[in-house]
C-alpha cells in the first residue's frame, strides 16, 4: 500500500480541537482519512492546528526525504494556509504565531510562494504525484484585522499598512507569477479577484449561507459534514485532474 502524505493547519489536523467549545468531541473523520480511504493508501498526516506555510513546506520535505524508497509515495497534498502565520522552532519542537514578528504582508506573500515552488520543485526532482491548493485565505483575513478571537494569545502585530496599495501588489504580485504549475495546483492564482479560489470557500461555501458545513458560527472550522464535503470535493478535483489516475 503506497503512502498519502497531506500537510496543512487546522482544517487537515487529525487532532482537531475546538478553541471556542474545548468540551465538543471533534473526533469525526477529517478529509485526508476520508480521502485515503478511497484512494486505498496508507495515510501519513502531517496537518497541525495553527501551522503556517513555513511548518507545512518543512514537514513535506523531511518526511519525503525521509523515505527512501520514493515508489512508496503515491500522492502528496498541501493545503496551504495564511501567509501571514509564521513557524520557528525551539530544540526541534515547532512554535507558531498568527502574525510574523517582522516584515510586512507583501514580504509574507512573497516567502510562501516560494514554499509552493518548493514543493512543486521537489516533486518534480523525484518525479512524484502532487497536487497543492490553497485551504483557507491566503491573505484577506490578516490585512482586513479579522480576529478569531481576542484573547486566544496568537496575535502579536496587527495590519496598520495601506490596505489599497498593499491589495494591488499583492495581486500584481499573484498574476506576474509564472513559476507555478496549474496543471498540480488547484485554484492558482489562489484569489477570487484573479479568477482563483480557496479550496474551502469553494467545497463549503459562504460561512452564513451554508452554515451547516461548520461547526457554529463562533468557530468556522468544518464539521463532521465539512470535511466530508471536503474530501469528495479535492477527491473530485485530482480526479478530474489525473484523468483518473490517481
Amino acid at each position: 500500500m503506497k503512502y498519502l502524505i497531506v500537510s496543512g493547519d487546522s482544517f487537515t489536523d487529525s487532532w482537531f480541537e475546538s478553541i471556542y467549545y474545548p468540551d465538543m468531541d471533534c473526533s469525526w473523520p477529517k478529509w485526508p482519512e476520508i480521502l485515503a480511504e478511497k484512494l486505498g493508501m496508507e495515510l501519513i498526516n502531517l496537518g497541525r492546528g495553527g501551522a503556517g506555510n513555513k511548518y507545512i513546506y518543512t514537514e513535506l520535505l523531511d518526511t519525503i526525504m525521509g523515505i527512501e524508497n520514493k515508489s512508496e509515495i503515491g500522492l502528496i497534498i498541501s493545503a496551504w494556509t495564511q501567509s501571514n502565520r509564521e513557524d520557528y522552532q525551539v530544540r526541534g519542537k515547532w512554535h507558531r504565531r498568527k502574525v510574523h514578528a517582522h516584515g510586512d504582508i507583501v514580504g509574507w506573500v512573497n516567502t510562501s510562494l516560494r514554499y509552493y515552488t518548493g514543493l512543486q520543485l521537489l516533486c518534480e526532482r523525484y518525479n512524484l504525484p502532487y497536487y497543492q491548493f490553497q485551504m483557507i485565505d491566503f491573505y484577506h483575513t490578516y490585512i482586513n484585522n479579522f480576529r478569531e478571537k481576542e484573547d486566544d494569545g496568537f496575535y502579536h502585530k496587527k495590519y496598520t499598512g495601506d490596505i489599497v496599495q498593499d491589495k494591488n501588489l499583492i495581486l500584481n504580485t499573484l498574476n506576474a507569477y509564472d513559476k507555478i504549475d496549474v496543471n498540480t495546483f488547484i485554484g492558482w492564482p489562489i484569489t477570487k479577484e484573479l479568477g482563483g479560489f480557496a479550496m474551502s470557500d469553494l467545497i463549503l461555501g459562504d460561512r452564513l449561507e451554508y452554515p451547516e458545513n461548520r461547526i457554529a458560527d463562533l468557530d468556522q472550522h468544518p464539521n463532521e459534514l465539512g470535511q466530508q464535503k471536503l474530501a469528495e470535493g479535492i477527491y473530485a478535483k485530482i480526479n478530474k485532474l489525473s484523468g483518473g489516475n490517481i
